[in-house]
Formats: C-alpha cells, sequence, structure tokens
C-alpha cells in the first residue's frame, strides 16, 4: 500500500527534485521491508540444508562484525570478541550469517547503540545432540539456566560449538521472554521490526541439528548462546 501511494503520487504530479528523492526513498525503504519479510519466510518454509555445510566459525563472527561495525549505530558500542580454538560446524555459512546478524543486530537496537556488545565462542564438551533437540521444543529456556540439561538425555555425546551474543540493554521483560522466538512477536515500535529474525534464527539453528537458547534479566542485558554440531569428517556417515 505504501509503495502504490508513493508511486501513484510520482505519477499524478510533477513534484520538485526534493520531493521527488523523498518519495523515491520511501519507495526504495518500503521494498527493502517486503525483501526482509519474504527471505524471512522462506526460511521458515525451507529450513533445510543446514547440516551440510562446514563452517568456520571464527571467521564469520569476525567478518559479520567488522561488516556491521560502520553502522551509525555501533558508533557508541564497544565491541569485545573473545574467540577461543573451535572446530568447523555444521551449518552453512550463509546460514550462521544470518542467525549472527539477527541476535547482534537485535541486541545493538536493545541498547539504543550505547553499550558493550560481546561475544564469545568455545567449545562445550560432552554437548549431547538428543537432549539439545528436547530443549528445542520448549517456547523457550527459563533465565539462568547452565548447561547442566546439556549432558544428560539419550543419543550420542560429542563436542558442540558456542557462541554467545551479550549485550548490555535493558534486558527482556520476564512475560515477553517465553515469546522471544514465536513468529511476528516484537517488543519494537510498529513498522520498525517483523518478528520474524529470532524465530527464523531458531529454524536455522534447528535445521543444523543445533540449540539456541536466551538468558535475561530487566535492567541487565540479554545473552543469547547458539550451539551447533562439529561438522562431519570427510567420509563420515551420520547417525540420521
Amino acid at each position: 500500500m505504501a509503495i502504490r501511494a508513493y508511486g501513484e503520487h510520482l505519477l499524478r504530479h510533477r513534484p520538485g527534485e526534493k520531493e521527488s528523492e523523498e518519495c523515491l526513498g520511501k519507495i526504495v525503504g518500503e521494498t527493502r521491508k517486503i525483501e526482509r519479510i519474504v527471505q524471512g519466510l522462506l526460511s521458515v518454509a525451507s529450513p533445510g540444508g543446514g547440516r551440510e555445510g562446514a563452517t568456520d566459525v571464527n571467521v564469520v563472527v569476525r567478518g559479520t562484525i567488522e561488516m556491521v561495525s560502520f553502522r551509525n549505530l555501533f558508533r557508541e558500542v564497544e565491541v569485545v570478541l573473545d574467540c577461543g580454538e573451535v572446530p568447523r560446524a555444521a551449518i552453512l555459512e550463509d546460514r550462521f550469517r544470518q542467525v549472527l546478524l539477527n541476535i547482534v543486530l537485535n541486541a545493538v537496537d536493545a541498547m539504543g547503540g550505547r553499550g558493550r556488545l560481546t561475544v564469545r565462542t568455545w567449545t562445550m564438551e560432552d554437548w549431547n545432540p538428543a537432549a539439545a533437540r528436547a530443549l528445542l521444543r520448549r517456547a523457550t529456556d527459563p533465565p539462568g539456566m547452565d548447561a547442566a540439561p546439556l549432558r544428560s538425555g539419550a543419543g550420542q555425546s560429542g563436542r558442540g560449538i558456542a557462541v554467545s551474543i551479550a549485550d548490555t540493554g535493558g534486558g527482556i521483560a520476564a512475560g515477553d521472554l517465553p515469546l522471544v522466538f514465536d513468529p511476528f512477536f516484537t517488543t519494537k515500535e510498529p513498522g520498525k521490526g517483523t518478528g520474524l529474525g529470532l524465530s527464523v534464527s531458531r529454524t536455522i539453528v534447528d535445521g543444523a541439528g543445533g540449540e539456541i537458547r536466551v538468558e535475561s534479566e530487566p535492567g541487565k542485558g540479554t545473552t543469547f548462546t547458539v550451539v551447533l554440531p562439529p561438522a562431519r569428517k570427510e567420509g563420515e556417515q551420520g547417525n540420521g
């Protein structure tokens, strides 16, 4: 509707150069909104393919932070990177970058462009994929949950590549925490968020056989943690 309205305005009138630029800017902006929504819906509808990747997590983390750090929103954000030695993760690089972008941009937005963003990577020993899949069936995990549940349950244990993104923003209200991964749920003002970013991120991580969880407390910031299975070695067979 917005695109049509601005397009019809240009057709009906002969606006000056400044007004034309404003209308065209609105058209481009609304088109980008459509693009983001459609990409999100496609990711939800077709999450497959994640397990075939062999992504260098640290390279993607550093590259993504470098890519977005030029934005005005990052000018007063202190970025702390703590990248440990981790194996390659079983997820496609583009999909992992999308997950990381969704969470990082949400974090910086939650801080109002001012605060500290800490991104860490490490290897989680004795990570249990079966237990992780059980956790994925929950709406979300309660604040303050430690890694203990990941070390229980049936299934073959192994090493998980963990990535945490922590901000110093206002945190998430207790009533909103169980809803953050629901499609179209957003706490942003109307027109400033589609509510698909975290839902899509969870779908991608789930498709890769991993886990995503959130810990938050109002006034004390929010931490999202993504755990991914290691990439299969050449010739190695999956467990189905």
